[in-house]
C-alpha cells in the first residue's frame, strides 16, 4: 500500500478536507481562547467560514438518505433514528447555507439571526440522535466486530454533542473547552477517514474492517 495513494484518496474526499479544516480551526480557537490572542480566534473563524462555503448544497445528500429510508418496507428502530438524524442534519445544512449567503447581503438581518439559532439547534439534536444510535448499536450487538472502533465513534459524537450544548441552552462550558472537544472529534474522524482511504486504495484487511465499522456508524453532521 502506498502512503501517497492513501493520502491522495483521503484528500480527494470533500468531507476529509472539511474535517481537516474543522480540526485546524478548533486548534486555533482553543489557543486563542487560552491566550486571549484575537489573531488565533480570527484564523479559526475564517476556517469556519471556509467550511460553510464547502457545505453549500450538502443538505441534498440528507434528503436522499431520508428518501431511501422512507422507501423501505420493513422499518426498524435504527431506520427511524437515521431519518431523524438526516432530518436534523438537513435543516442544519440548509439554514447554514442561507445564513452564510445572507451575510453578504444583510449581515444584521434579524431573520438571519433566527435561522442561525434554528440551524445550531438542529446541529445539536443531530448529535443527540447520533449518540443514541451509537449506544443502540453497541447495546444491541455486544459481539460487534471491532467494538473499540465503534466506541471511538460514540466518543466523537459525544464530544460534538457536548460542545454544541450551548446551541440550545444557557450552559457555557467555555470557548476553550468547546474548541478542545471539537479538536478531539476531528482527530477521531480523521483516523476513520485515513483508515477508509487506506482500504479504498488497496490497504490491509485491518484497514478494510475499520473502514466498514466507521461506515456502519450514523452519518455525521458537518459541523
Amino acid at each position: 500500500m502506498s502512503v501517497f495513494a492513501t493520502l491522495t484518496t483521503y484528500m480527494a474526499a470533500t468531507d476529509s478536507r472539511d474535517k481537516m479544516l474543522k480540526g485546524a480551526g478548533c486548534f486555533f480557537k482553543m489557543v486563542g481562547a487560552i491566550n486571549g490572542n484575537q489573531n488565533f480566534l480570527k484564523t479559526g473563524t475564517a476556517m469556519s467560514d471556509a467550511r460553510s462555503a464547502m457545505r453549500m448544497l450538502a443538505w441534498l445528500g440528507s434528503i436522499q438518505k431520508i428518501s431511501d429510508a422512507m422507501e423501505r418496507r420493513i422499518v426498524q428502530p435504527r431506520d427511524v433514528l437515521l431519518v431523524l438524524r438526516s432530518l436534523f442534519d438537513c435543516i442544519f445544512s440548509l439554514f447554514d447555507n442561507i445564513v452564510f449567503a445572507g451575510r453578504f447581503f444583510d449581515p444584521t438581518s434579524l431573520n438571519l439571526a433566527h435561522l442561525s439559532r434554528i440551524s445550531r439547534a438542529s446541529l445539536f439534536y443531530a448529535y443527540v440522535v447520533a449518540v443514541v444510535t451509537d449506544v443502540y448499536d453497541l447495546v444491541r450487538d455486544p459481539n460487534m466486530p471491532r467494538r473499540g472502533d465503534r466506541c471511538l465513534v460514540l466518543t466523537r459524537n459525544a464530544c460534538d454533542m457536548v460542545s454544541s450544548i450551548g446551541n440550545v441552552s444557557s450552559i457555557d462550558i467555555g470557548a476553550a473547552n468547546v474548541a478542545a472537544l471539537g479538536l478531539i472529534s476531528s482527530i477521531i474522524v480523521t483516523r476513520e477517514q485515513l483508515t477508509a482511504a487506506a482500504a479504498k486504495s488497496g490497504g490491509s484487511a485491518v484497514g478494510t474492517a475499520t473502514a466498514k465499522t466507521a461506515a456502519a456508524a450514523a452519518p455525521q453532521p458537518k459541523k
